[in-house]
């Protein structure tokens, strides 16, 4: 399951990527700007989501005695 979630973030991170060029080279554009800044904010927090997740998984507390 790591390889999946590794294609996770490399795909969001390419998304992010080509949606930024497109609507830098005005192939996209948008009447109002903070729909380009939700979309990218909401893909960073994608990110740190996943590698949160992984995190928690690799290094739990030893539990409670």
């Amino acid at each position: 399951w790591s390889r999946n979630l590794l294609y996770l973030v490399v795909f969001i991170v390419v998304f992010t990527a080509l949606f930024l060029i497109a609507v830098g080279l005005g192939w996209l554009s948008f009447m109002d700007e903070w729909l380009v800044r939700i979309i990218i904010a909401g893909s960073f927090v994608e990110v740190l989501g996943l590698a949160k997740i992984v995190v928690d998984f690799l290094f739990k507390e030893p539990p409670a005695q």
